[in-house]
């Protein structure tokens, strides 16, 4: 995150590091991406390990939330969301904890991955009923992901995830809605 403090960003850059575990994808074979819509795009140069971001790229394209993802071989992928957070406002972000660590191999999956929810920095999680907490799976079935995603609509706070739930690679994220109708209390 790019914290703005009297509009000077902190850290002026972010150094993000692609670690491939089971893999090593030769250099032309890599490639860092950013979401711009429902499209990724390639980001020119970037088939090194390590991409260096700063808060006054041109990929930010005047957003404030970044979605980047680093591509090996064309089937291995890592996604990463990056925002841009101003003192005084009172920002949302969403951040996700695993109970059992991000990276599993040999089929040994179980984890729990629970959603915290954040205005600014105050914790507001508990504040959200549960059918605000929309999980999405992403990997090579896209098909299956969608059934996925379906399955998750509306599951809470946070879901269980088994070998069942990934075939090779996935990555999870939540969206979570949030108005006047989701308050518990």
């Amino acid at each position: 995150m790019f914290r703005y403090k009297d509009n000077i960003p902190e850290p002026s850059t972010i150094i993000l590091t692609a670690t491939e575990l089971g893999i090593t994808s030769p250099q032309d074979a890599r490639e860092w991406q950013y979401k711009n819509g429902s499209e990724w795009i390639t980001i020119p140069e970037s088939h090194s390990l390590t991409i260096e971001l700063s808060p006054d790229s041109e990929i930010w394209r005047e957003k404030r939330t970044l979605t980047l993802r680093y591509l090996a071989c064309g089937v291995y992928y890592d996604i990463i969301t990056i925002t841009k957070l101003y003192d005084g406002e009172d920002a949302y972000s969403i951040q996700i904890y695993s109970s059992n660590g991000s990276d599993f191999i040999n089929g040994d999956i179980a984890t729990m991955l629970r959603a915290k929810v954040f205005k600014g920095a105050e914790d507001i999680t508990e504040t959200l009923a549960d059918n605000a907490f929309n999980w999405f799976r992403v990997s090579d079935n896209p098909e299956g992901d969608a059934v996925w995603s379906q399955q998750h609509e509306g599951a809470g706070k946070s879901v269980v995830i088994s070998d069942e739930d990934v075939y090779r690679r996935a990555t999870f994220e939540c969206e979570v809605h949030i108005n006047d109708n989701n308050n518990t209390e």
